[in-house]
């Protein structure tokens, strides 16, 4: 049971501690449950997991078109930088965040320095969440799995079928 006045505590851990969860196949296995009760950023493709989560962010609007119908069912924000105006993600039910640049960090609200990753751009999204001082990263493993064959239908990267191409 999940003490949602823990969570809600400003002053906790657990308010001031955000998960970002990526798409590494260092999560393979991963039981999920072990983060409910914690503020999660999901990135991608992370929200079939993680429907709970606070905040899904996605870079682009190829990744929308791909998963809209799942991505119209998360109850949380949703985040993107994608090349629709603010008005566009808006009518969608997305925030649009300004990219500013690839390196660094922004403390501007809803501007965002991006990576050239959906994952760094998570980053500095939850770094603009309320309260937070610390970030844990779970699946961003930067690098293929050393000694894990892929089954058919996925790349060995992410811990999910990889994405369409084209």
């Amino acid at each position: 049971m999940v003490d949602e006045k823990k969570i809600l505590d400003k002053n906790s851990a657990n308010f001031q501690t955000v998960w970002i969860v990526g798409g590494g196949w260092s999560l393979r296995g991963f039981v999920w449950e072990r983060l409910q009760g914690r503020r999660v950023v999901v990135v991608n493709r992370a929200h079939e997991v993680l429907p709970w989560a606070e905040v899904l962010y996605f870079s682009d609007l190829r990744f929308w078109n791909w998963y809209e119908p799942q991505l119209r069912q998360f109850k949380g924000r949703k985040c993107s930088m994608g090349n629709f105006s603010v008005e566009q993600w808006a009518a969608l039910g997305v925030e649009r965040w300004r990219p500013t640049g690839p390196y660094g960090i922004d403390f501007e609200p809803r501007c965002l320095r991006h990576g050239n990753s959906s994952g760094y751009a998570a980053m500095n999204v939850a770094a603009q969440m309320e309260g937070v001082k610390t970030l844990v990263l779970l699946g961003f493993d930067m690098q293929a799995s050393p000694d894990w064959v892929p089954p058919r239908g996925t790349d060995g990267v992410h811990w999910h079928s990889g994405y369409s191409i084209g």
